[in-house]
């Protein structure tokens, strides 16, 4: 499995940022996306990077294209979704919610609740993403294959990829604390930091390919 990464430097507001397949914008950026990476049979390339702090712009790239960003997609704080179906290539949703402001994520875990086996789900913080998750939406992520949602806490980093129906827990995923305690974590490890970098985790930042399928319960 490729599973690479610049380490970690270690809504719910739906209507007016939410789009389908359609309307999905793309654009090529390799400052972001970085070089393509070849992926075996049946494997998609995702890339991803949640963004210093408040300032830098979160994103996430499919096939060395940008899905998500600031400037593409409306990116921003809280959880950024995108659905996923790899077998084509075709993104059929991505959403930003923010969680910070909106306390409901019944609208996000209605979402979720209708994946399908065949599509991905990706989802990358910026900024703050635990404040407002409820303990449903937390198991809804942990029935996709999320082993540590239950470790986001206040300005954390985290990214996820799951899928419907998997077996046990999805290798591809990852979370920063503003201390980076988690010493088995792919990503973290503590850097020199200043007071003020210090109130936010590090980013998280990967590039893998990832199966199109995983095994099944």
């Amino acid at each position: 499995m490729h599973f690479t990464s610049r380490k970690c430097n270690c809504s719910f507001h739906v209507s007016r940022k939410s789009q389908r397949s359609e309307h999905i914008r793309t654009s090529e950026d390799h400052e972001k996306c970085g070089a393509l990476m070849e992926c075996e049979d049946k494997k998609i390339l995702i890339s991803l990077y949640s963004g210093k702090q408040s300032v830098t712009s979160p994103y996430i790239c499919i096939n060395g294209r940008v899905i998500m960003s600031r400037e593409t997609n409306g990116a921003g704080r809280g959880l950024n979704v995108i659905i996923l179906e790899p077998l084509t290539g075709i993104v059929l949703r991505r959403l930003n919610f923010d969680t910070f402001l909106e306390k409901d994520d019944t609208a996000l875990d209605l979402i979720l609740s209708q994946l399908t086996t065949e599509q991905l789900v990706i989802v990358l913080t910026h900024d703050d993403a635990s404040h407002g998750l409820s303990s449903a939406i937390k198991k809804t992520f942990q029935s996709l294959g999320s082993s540590m949602i239950d470790k986001l806490n206040f300005r954390g980093s985290w990214f996820f990829i799951g899928q419907k129906g998997i077996k046990g827990f999805s290798p591809f995923e990852d979370v920063c604390s503003q201390m980076c305690p988690n010493i088995h974590s792919n990503f973290c490890f503590q850097l020199h930091r200043s007071a003020e970098e210090m109130k936010w985790a590090p980013p998280v930042s990967a590039k893998m390919c990832v199966p199109y399928k995983r095994k099944r319960k």
